[in-house]
């Protein structure tokens, strides 16, 4: 009996000391179909051609996403797996020496930019669709010391217009005001110390042929990363001309509840997931 219980105490001590078991996967590929294919997944949107532009170690798949993202790619201006978890660096980041983008140029105010990692699909959207959605979320190791200073940039341009957006409509870039203000997540189980909730687009549009373009670039400097997960591009029916976020205080389609905040511990956590609270049976 006590050698079983000096086992049985061995296994429990090395489960505490290894950690948390952190669930986010990501497989780096510059490959642009397979980059789309787990974007788009079986939503009915048609893709028609791709193209990635930059390093391929700065893109890639991935699976058990942040912030109740479902399974999808990830850009970023450094590494793709330096998103992994735990967040145990204040400045982690690559540089690979390769050119911005006039359209992070344009989100970030004219300052210049470096390390594009860029994938434009070209698709179709079948008749009876209103439009699409997507799902995507942004996340930045130049939170919080750089904010202000260091305007690294993401978006999602559909037909040409950026979509990925706050609340307000501003672009997610670190000197605009969302990583100004208060709404900032530092757990979100990556690499990246701030990131926004998971946020939702959905774009109002004629069937047909389309264009989605998603970037993301280092800006004034090519130092520490910043990356956006972006899932479930798919087809979107009746009202599709709104933003919808996690803590925007509005249940909405994939939440269990929206208590409008990114905080834990109160029954409803960062990804919009019911949770026990002291009391529970």
């Amino acid at each position: 009996m006590e050698r079983w219980r000096g086992i049985l105490f061995g296994v429990l001590a090395a489960g505490f000391l290894a950690g948390p078991a952190w669930a986010l996967d990501i497989q780096p590929t510059g490959d642009a179909q397979t980059l789309a294919n787990a974007i788009v997944g079986k939503s009915g949107v048609v893709i028609k051609s791709v193209k990635y532009t930059g390093s391929a170690q700065a893109s890639g798949t991935y699976t058990a996403g942040p912030l109740g993202l479902a399974d999808g790619s990830i850009f970023t201006s450094g590494k793709a797996t330096t998103a992994l978890p735990p967040n145990n660096q204040t400045n982690a980041g690559d540089s690979w020496n390769l050119p911005g983008d006039p359209l992070c140029t344009a989100l970030a105010g004219g300052i210049g930019t470096f390390d594009a990692a860029r994938l434009e699909i070209v698709f179709t959207l079948p008749v009876g669709a209103s439009g699409i959605r997507f799902d995507y979320a942004v996340g930045s190791e130049e939170y919080p010391e750089w904010v202000g200073e260091i305007n690294d940039v993401a978006g999602i341009f559909v037909d040409g217009v950026n979509k990925a957006l706050d609340k307000e409509g501003n672009a997610i870039t670190i000197n605009g005001p969302f990583f100004s203000g208060q709404s900032v997540i530092t757990d979100s189980g990556t690499q990246y110390d701030g990131t926004t909730p998971r946020l939702q687009a959905q774009v109002a549009m004629d069937p047909g042929d389309h264009t989605m373009i998603i970037i993301v670039c280092d800006a004034l400097d090519d130092i520490l990363d910043t990356g956006i997960f972006v899932a479930g591009l798919g087809v979107c029916l009746g009202n599709c001309d709104s933003v919808a976020w996690c803590g925007d205080g509005k249940k909405d389609p994939g939440e269990d509840c929206d208590d409008g905040n990114n905080k834990d511990g109160d029954g409803c956590d960062n990804t919009c997931k019911l949770e026990a609270v002291c009391g529970d049976p």
